[in-house]
């Protein structure tokens, strides 16, 4: 019973830890966007659709560069580096619960100190001669001692230091989880973007280059009316300002096309040059998705994994409260060692030479001039550190996504109208060629429509991007992406496929 109550005390004990027990931050977050179209949270929603949003704008080639990203991105590979440190963190913190073992083996030849030993208080120091050995320990000056066994350590951690430190270093871990997740949204994203960009640029030269024939032919048209007496030297010179300027625009543009393929090739893990002959030819720009469901705002707190993380990292400073306020109580072992020791090789392994010694022991700080306090202070510090910055994190992501439902309505908006101009001057266009072919207009009037409609054409490609952009804007901050992740972190294995092989 005495030792039943014993134990019952030590378990007590050991279940005492101090410092905060951490509780996740409760938010009050608005019950819907401001922004989102009216009734956005009560539409039928496809889950799919919002993990792999990168699929709504139905071009494979895209999904194609997507997936090469998530498995070769080296910023990916690192922050999947990263991982691994934390994970071999918590392995190691886990470790300090348990006892510590180790063996001891040594062999020594001594000399006592004339002056510091018993043989001061002998009478017969002056016939003290060298030997290789001798009958015990202290009947010679010299002697060996040969000794080998097990020594352990253990830390019975009773006000829970090692626990708190296992509990921060697993929040740090999913920490890390969280920050490879967003990681991984921001590489896809990118690559949405760029290709997004890419298709623009190139159908903006491509209507540049229309631009820069039209304009040619109205100079070269002019010149010849000049010298008919038909024009002034205005309309040249009008003309071949706008021929000049209009040609001065492809430079930039061949110059954007091939510095997005440089950034979709490093993106994807490749050399800068490596995609020439996939990206090369022009295409079109990716289909708009009809409709994007936002969702409510407190789902960011699921689905963000900026907001995930700041959160777990919240709870890892919070553990590190109580590993500091532990350190203000002793520090209670137990130790032990067992082994064999002799004096002499020939009777090393024997009965007569084994030996142990365990016991508890304490180590405690009485008198340590503020130390601790100041290390309690500063883990608390960096625990408020750590909730303004998730505060913030939290904040910026709302931000985010109304300034991105903003802009993709409004944009939206937009659109339809530079597609009615752009069929509006499609048609002034081909009237004024058939009128021409019938005599009734001259040529340089159809060669204006066709630069009317080629503007409107540019205008409506930059709105179809800028559009499409918001639209992968808008999905970012949403936070979807993360989920085609399948990998256990938690576990001690190595890593899932992060795209299942499955899958065409």
């Amino acid at each position: 019973m005495k030792k039943l109550s014993t134990l019952s005390s030590f378990l007590l004990l050991s279940a005492c830890m101090v410092g905060p027990d951490y509780r996740e931050p409760r938010e009050c977050l608005p019950e819907k966007w401001k922004n989102a179209e009216k009734n956005n949270e009560k539409k039928p929603r496809n889950i799919q659709e919002e993990i792999k949003w990168w699929e709504n704008f139905k071009d494979p080639l895209l999904t194609k560069l997507v997936r090469e990203a998530v498995k070769s991105n080296y910023d990916l590979k690192v922050a999947i580096a990263t991982i691994y440190q934390a994970r071999a963190t918590l392995l190691g913190a886990e470790a300090d619960l348990m006892p510590e073992i180790d063996g001891i083996d040594s062999f020594t030849h001594n000399e006592d100190s004339l002056n510091a030993t018993e043989f001061a208080n002998r009478q017969n120091l002056v016939t003290v001669t060298p030997t290789t050995g001798g009958t015990a320990i202290g009947t010679n000056r010299y002697f060996n001692l040969f000794t080998t066994g097990l020594t352990t350590t253990w830390e019975m951690d009773i006000f829970g230091r090692l626990r708190r430190g296992v509990e921060s270093a697993e929040a740090g871990l999913e920490a890390q989880v969280e920050d490879m997740h967003n990681v991984m949204i921001s590489i896809i994203g990118q690559v949405a973007s760029n290709y997004i960009n890419l298709r623009s640029y190139q159908k903006q030269l491509e209507v540049t280059k229309k631009s820069f024939e039209s304009w040619d032919s109205i100079y070269k048209l002019n010149k010849s009316l000049l010298k008919a007496g038909l024009a002034t030297d205005i309309d040249v010179a009008q003309a071949e300002t706008s021929r000049d300027q209009t040609e001065a625009a492809i430079p930039p543009l061949e110059a954007l096309i091939k510095t997005t393929i440089h950034q979709l090739s490093i993106l994807t893990g490749k050399p800068p040059a490596c995609l020439y002959d996939l990206l090369s030819k022009v295409g079109p720009i990716p289909y708009i998705p009809i409709e994007i469901f936002a969702g409510i705002p407190c789902e960011l707190l699921k689905r963000r994994p900026d907001i995930r993380a700041a959160e777990r990292n919240l709870a890892a400073a919070t553990a590190q409260i109580g590993v500091a306020e532990a350190s203000r109580y002793p520090i209670f072992t137990f130790t032990g060692t067992i082994g064999y020791q002799s004096n002499f090789a020939k009777d090393f392994i024997s009965p007569g030479s084994g030996f142990y010694t365990f016991g508890p022991g304490f180590t405690w700080d009485l008198i340590d001039f503020g130390r601790v306090r100041a290390k309690i202070n500063s883990a608390t510090a960096i625990r408020d550190e750590n909730y303004y910055q998730y505060k913030s994190t939290l904040l910026n992501a709302l931000a985010d996504v109304e300034n991105s439902l903003v802009n993709y309505a409004e944009e939206a908006k937009r659109y339809p109208d530079l597609i009615k101009a752009f069929k509006a001057s499609k048609r002034a266009a081909d009237i004024s060629l058939l009128r021409y072919e019938s005599g009734l207009i001259t040529f340089i009037i159809v060669l204006q429509d066709e630069l009317t409609y080629q503007a409107a054409t540019l205008q409506m490609v930059q709105s179809h991007a800028t559009l499409a952009l918001n639209a992968v804007a808008l999905y970012k901050a949403l936070g979807g992406g993360w989920e085609i992740d399948k990998t256990c972190w938690m576990q001690y294995q190595p890593p899932l496929l992060l795209w299942p092989q499955t899958e065409d």
